[in-house]
């Protein structure tokens, strides 16, 4: 860990400075210590602290700096940001030009291997080949850019080679490091859509007006390899579909930011009837976001469809939740994967609803629910089926969303309650005794 010694200072008072120490963490768990004699400021929180680092004269910026150890004088604050470079502004100033991040699965994704190599038992080359570099419209002032290239490293008797990816967002016209973020987390939902889990950040640049580099440092950004079966669908084979996309998701990313945060949530949630309820919530949100005004002419129809099969019992607004879950399973019904794992939609209507109720007010409507242990494979089918509506609202053909869903299901849809080497077996015979 390395030990810096430094003075820092607050915006409030740029000229009053003070000595103290910085800790740099590898895992990006900082801190900053110093002796509080004589310091009359708040000490418990600093929302923001200045520092420069005495031998090197490399300058650091501190976000939420936290009291995390006292003893007698001695003071030591937890860091949750880390910029290292010129002290930046406040997160909505209009300063950058650009952000660009190293993401994993982003190499497995994009598909592109850099360098080719042999190997015999007299020797091994190595053949480097083109990188990959591909730009992508966000708006009139703004673009996406994918690149993957050849890293080599060459020390004492070893050369390493590696194949580094990275995006890179950049702005016409200054850009506060608010929105080029949020450009940046946006990315990582699209890019969700075809990897079974969220992408996270390894390392994240910010590029200033005069081309200097700011690095950001934050505890989240935890190293985690990528594997290549996390992909479900490779750039290449979306190429001719991705530039559209990448202009239509922008445009309303806000919107889908909101389906996407409880789409992931219940990935993370380890609760089956939490993660559920994440889930169906997405898609009421999502169909209120999206579809209420091409839809107006449909839901009431759906409605007395509904009441028909007595799936509801008459026309009240509660029930509207019921003829969504319809009209977006209806919307899916001629991707391959949902005629065959939910072949019937009124029947899966109902299961929703009624599963949908219990596990929010535990109040018995009277019919079938799907049991915690079953959820584990209804979430699972019910993930694809916000994935699919999404990607269908981004104009993507469903049998390209055929095959993303496909890749992902495999080992999922098996039941386990009747799994006899599983611990949600439900011995049937044995309920009936």
């Amino acid at each position: 860990m390395p030990l810096l010694d430094i003075t820092f200072s607050t915006p409030e008072n740029p000229e009053q400075t003070h000595p103290g120490k910085l800790f740099l963490d590898e895992a990006g768990r900082h801190w900053l210590e110093f002796n509080a004699q004589g310091y009359e400021n708040d000490i418990m929180h600093f929302p923001v602290v200045y520092v420069v680092a005495e031998l090197t004269g490399v300058s650091y910026t501190l976000i939420h700096c936290s009291l995390s150890q006292m003893e007698l004088l001695t003071i030591r604050l937890s860091i949750q940001e880390l910029i290292i470079g010129e002290h930046s502004p406040a997160v909505t100033v209009p300063y950058y030009k650009g952000i660009e991040a190293e993401i994993n699965m982003l190499e497995e994704w994009i598909n592109h291997r850099p360098f080719t190599y042999k190997l015999s038992a007299q020797e091994a080359s190595v053949s480097t080949l083109p990188s990959f570099e591909k730009t992508y419209a966000i708006n009139d002032s703004t673009t996406l850019e994918l690149q993957t290239w050849c890293y080599h490293k060459f020390q004492k008797q070893e050369a390493v080679f590696a194949t580094r990816s990275r995006v890179k967002i950049e702005t016409k016209e200054p850009a506060s490091r608010m929105m080029l973020n949020n450009y940046l987390l946006s990315f990582l939902r699209l890019q969700s859509l075809f990897c079974s889990k969220m992408p996270g950040i390894q390392k994240l640049i910010l590029c200033t007006q005069e081309n200097d580099s700011h690095e950001i440092q934050m505890p989240s950004f935890k190293k985690r390899p990528g594997a290549a079966n996390d992909v479900l669908i490779t750039l290449d084979q979306l190429q001719s579909y991705f530039p559209d996309m990448v202009s239509r998701y922008y445009n309303e990313a806000c919107k889908y930011s909101k389906v996407f945060d409880l789409l992931n949530e219940s990935s993370m949630n380890k609760t089956a009837e939490i993660s559920y309820l994440n889930i169906t919530t997405a898609l009421e949100v999502f169909h209120k976001t999206f579809l209420v005004e091409r839809s107006e002419n449909l839901m009431m129809p759906y409605m007395d469809l509904m009441i028909q099969e007595k799936v509801v019992t008459k026309r009240e607004k509660k029930w509207i939740n019921a003829t969504r879950y319809y009209h977006l399973l209806e919307t899916v019904k001629d991707i391959a994967f949902f005629q065959q794992r939910a072949p019937d939609s009124i029947l899966m209507v109902r299961k929703m609803r009624n599963s949908r109720n219990w596990y929010t007010h535990y109040d018995d409507l009277g019919g079938e629910i799907w049991t915690p242990a079953k959820l584990i494979h209804i979430n699972h089918l019910l993930r694809g089926l916000v994935k699919a509506v999404i990607l269908i609202e981004l104009n993507l053909p469903c049998i390209v969303i055929n095959k993303i869903l496909n890749a992902d299901a495999y080992l999922f849809f098996h039941d386990h309650e009747k799994n006899p080497y599983s611990l949600s077996y439900i011995d049937v015979k044995a309920t009936e005794e």
